[in-house]
């Protein structure tokens, strides 16, 4: 039973748009709401001409004037996207750039946490195998009690020993530095029988006196536990020895001047008094013959240590681990501020105030080559994506309706704005509509290459410049039954670009819109070159195309710049490269599906549309 004439205009709209946006086939949403696929198929041709008001109303046939399926729009109808009184794009909130301030650069963090993470993990592991591989160090350390004599022992003033004065780390400090010498290392080589040199050894050695007490630690590092303890005991024994031995030839000597003092003083008529204090100062200092240097003790003899002193893994994965981080931050903050680049979405809803009309997956550079050279297919979530820029689009023309004619640009080289526009009109034609795609890159047409197709004619310069009838220029697209077909650039005049001009782009799109539904026009960066701002102007619907991670802020803020002066403002961004989430899988296989080929078939029933459409367009 067909229920189409118990259908409200809103239900109409809802079942157009579900076609439209690919959830729905054209089959299944007939069977599912009871109608013919004729009647939708109207439906959809009523609200592609008149918007969702034409839903309204009875059916609306489109007279067949020159090929064209929809008739030739009124004035109105015809107003560009950016006409005075009809803001098409999502306003927002506007966010200036400068108000981002650290949120801007923890979202620079957040883009480049493989960076951060990378460079930790470098800075991780290289402290790891550095704990692993490097040599180990032990550190073993003897102490010597330092105690200066007073002032008040007369017996051993004169003697080359520490004394006491104001500053009590002072004689600490003269026995550090006479620990290190050439002498003592020769004598513990020696002793040791060791095979490093004598500035190696020394190099081993370090002498640090202990604050705030009068102690002097020996330490020495060594590649065994054992060696260490040996080489440490050893230097203090032997600056001990040293020191002993200085003490003991200044006794000597003083005994000896002593002891003729006192012979002088016996054989003569010596003072009796003198001659005891002499007597007094021999017997006082003649028990030190053979002692050490009575200001110096060995306070603590060096033992093997329990752990080598270096490599300490804990302490160098944690030194490791900070030094990387920040290393990583660094730079990943330096990429923010020397190499900008959009990385979120956020920054284009935000900032520019304009919505996300589609959001293409990230896809590898084999995949898009093999795509764009025909041998092979895209991803199911690729074709969403383009479905969903289809539904976007089906108000976003003037009185609410598909726009009639598209500009797919971008701000620089490289953002996907080509194989944009040839999706979109791939799935514009497996709902049967009619496409025409203008190769407005005059300085790098790519379509031609992409087809694999000859341009007739002139192409380019046919349409928009000589005034030639449209079939003389139009290419069918292979493998897609007529219902896509191309205007090339070709290799014409040179000075193509500067006669081009707005009277004669509108021109050429105003005859193509009667050969087809939909023109689509691929134009160069807009910042790059003039041409693609005419086109912009003379177009119901401008799409950007943004790769994230690719697309620089500053140009696309001049390509805003440029459209804001000419008083154009942008349906929307494509967004491509976007990674997709974790268990997004292809959908169902009943959805309706587009062909993943770029030259991939089309139905049955959208050949004979076209074919029964060309043949009008020719009576």
């Amino acid at each position: 039973m067909d229920t189409s004439s118990l259908k409200s205009p809103e239900e109409k709209l809802r079942i157009v748009l579900a076609v439209l946006g690919g959830t729905v086939s054209l089959a299944e949403a007939a069977r599912q709401e009871q109608v013919s696929a004729t009647t939708i198929r109207r439906w959809r041709d009523q609200f592609m001409a008149g918007g969702s008001s034409a839903l309204g109303g009875g059916p609306v046939e489109p007279p067949e004037v020159d090929g064209s399926v929809d008739g030739r729009p009124s004035e109105d109808a015809r107003t560009p996207q950016h006409a005075a009184g009809e803001p098409t794009a999502l306003e927002l909130p506007y966010v200036a750039p400068g108000e981002a301030g650290t949120r801007r650069y923890l979202e620079a963090l957040r883009d480049h946490w493989v960076l951060v993470a990378l460079v930790v993990l470098v800075g991780v592991g290289s402290a790891l195998i550095y704990a692993v591989a490097a040599p180990k160090r032990y550190d073993a350390g003897a102490d010597i009690l330092v105690t200066p004599i007073s002032p008040t022992n007369e017996s051993l003033l004169g003697f080359d020993l520490p004394q006491q004065a104001t500053d009590p780390t002072s004689s600490v400090l003269t026995a550090a530095r006479l620990v290190k010498n050439p002498q003592m290392a020769d004598a513990v080589r020696s002793r040791l029988h060791l095979a490093m040199s004598r500035r190696a050894l020394l190099d081993a050695i370090s002498v640090q006196p202990v604050s705030q007490a009068n102690i002097l630690s020996i330490g020495v590092t060594a590649s065994t536990a054992s060696q260490s303890a040996r080489i440490a005991n050893a230097v203090a024994e032997e600056f001990m020895r040293q020191r002993q031995q200085q003490f003991q030839g200044e006794l000597v000597r003083r005994l000896g001047r002593l002891e003729r003092v006192r012979q002088g003083l016996t054989d003569g008529s010596g003072n009796a008094a003198e001659l005891a204090a002499i007597q007094a100062q021999i017997a006082t200092l003649t028990p030190l013959l053979g002692a050490p240097d009575p200001t110096l003790h060995i306070a603590a003899r060096a033992v093997p240590p329990y752990s080598p002193s270096s490599p300490r893994p804990v302490l160098g994965v944690a030194v490791g681990l900070f030094g990387s981080l920040l290393l990583g931050l660094g730079a990943a903050l330096g990429l923010e501020v020397l190499r900008p680049r959009i990385n979120r979405e956020d920054e284009l809803v935000f900032v520019h105030r304009l919505p996300v009309l589609a959001r293409v997956p990230q896809l590898r550079r084999r995949q898009v080559h093999d795509y764009l050279a025909g041998r092979g297919e895209l991803p199911d979530e690729a074709w969403d994506a383009y479905r969903r820029l289809r539904a976007n689009l089906a108000t976003a023309g003037p009185g609410g309706r598909f726009p009639r004619t598209i500009l797919m640009t971008s701000a620089i080289r490289g953002e996907g704005k080509t194989m944009g526009a040839l999706n979109l009109a791939i799935t514009l034609a497996a709902t049967g509509a009619r496409v025409i795609v203008v190769d407005g890159d005059l300085r790098r047409p790519m379509l031609a290459t992409v087809f694999g197709v000859a341009s007739r004619g002139e192409g380019f310069a046919d349409v928009f410049m000589n005034d030639a009838p449209v079939d003389r220029a139009l290419v069918p697209a292979p493998g897609h039954g007529g219902l896509i077909r191309l205007v090339l650039g070709g290799a014409g005049d040179p000075n193509l670009a500067d006669r081009l001009d707005r009277r004669r782009v509108e021109g050429g799109l105003e005859r193509l819109r009667h050969a087809a539904d939909v023109v689509i026009v691929d134009s160069a960066a807009l910042t790059e070159v003039a041409d693609a701002l005419i086109f912009a102007g003379s177009v119901e619907a401008v799409l950007v195309v943004t790769r994230l991670g690719h697309s620089r802020p500053d140009e696309l803020s001049e390509l805003r710049r440029m459209l804001a002066f000419r008083g154009i403002s942008p349906t929307g961004f494509i967004v491509t490269g976007r990674r997709l989430r974790r268990g997004r899988g292809s959908h169902d296989s009943a959805r309706a599906r587009t062909s993943g080929r770029i030259v991939g078939p089309v139905s049955e029933a959208a050949q004979a549309r076209a074919v029964k459409a060309d043949a009008g367009g020719r009576a």
